[in-house]
């Protein structure tokens, strides 16, 4: 087709047919748009599949920071679980309704963790680079907004609830286990803490002071 209008542009400058010339040249631009929708085209199905590759690459890496913020709020849980246990089996010695034994001790020592309980700490470095390149990299509208929603709310809203639950820890826990408290055991190897424990000094004074500190503290 090229061939053809050149040989019509030789036929029509030869003739000095204006008329005929615009035609032509008419249609040479009208190739040359073609040619430049067929380029953008092809550019745009290349930003698009770049678009795709970059979007699979960071939902990849979401959820594989997910999977591990699961696996660490499974651990926190459980832990939960352990500590609310141990309390309840506090509580029943503290009001008579089972004897002091050596299971108690062992829940007694989760008054020694005052201050060590560990706080949710999303991995949040996928969702910062999503956050670089544009949230709008995400094409499903719905997921775009879980995202937006897990990480600018959720995430947040669990620090805060862990925070709170440290500091009650803090605050019930530290004290005693300080003052009723004592270290039991010997340093392992390059002074390592080894078998090292905490076991109540005199326990009836432990009994009367975890009595009195959850008196003061939830019943006035």
């Amino acid at each position: 087709m090229i061939k053809f209008f050149r040989k019509k542009h030789q036929e029509i400058s030869n003739q000095n047919n204006i008329g005929k010339y615009l035609r032509y040249a008419i249609g040479e631009i009208f190739l040359v748009v073609i040619g430049i929708l067929i380029a953008l085209q092809i550019n745009n199905w290349n930003e698009e599949q770049k678009a795709i590759k970059e979007e699979i690459i960071i939902l990849k890496e979401l959820k594989n920071s997910i999977t591990t913020d699961i696996q660490q709020l499974n651990n926190l849980h459980r832990q939960g679980d352990e500590d609310i246990v141990s309390s309840k089996a506090i509580l029943n010695w503290i009001e008579d309704k089972v004897a002091y034994n050596d299971t108690l001790e062992h829940h007694l020592t989760i008054l020694s963790k005052a201050g060590q309980v560990k706080l949710f700490t999303p991995q949040n470095s996928a969702y910062k680079v999503l956050e670089s390149k544009g949230i709008d990299l995400i094409s499903n509208l719905a997921l775009k907004n879980q995202i937006l929603d897990l990480y600018n709310i959720e995430y947040p809203k669990l620090n805060f609830e862990y925070e709170n639950y440290r500091q009650n820890v803090v605050d019930f826990g530290r004290p005693i286990a300080r003052s009723s408290f004592r270290i039991n055991g010997k340093l392992g190897a390059a002074g390592n803490v080894g078998s090292l424990t905490l076991v109540p000094v005199h326990i009836g004074d432990l009994k009367k002071i975890l009595s009195s500190t959850i008196r003061l503290k939830y019943c006035n």
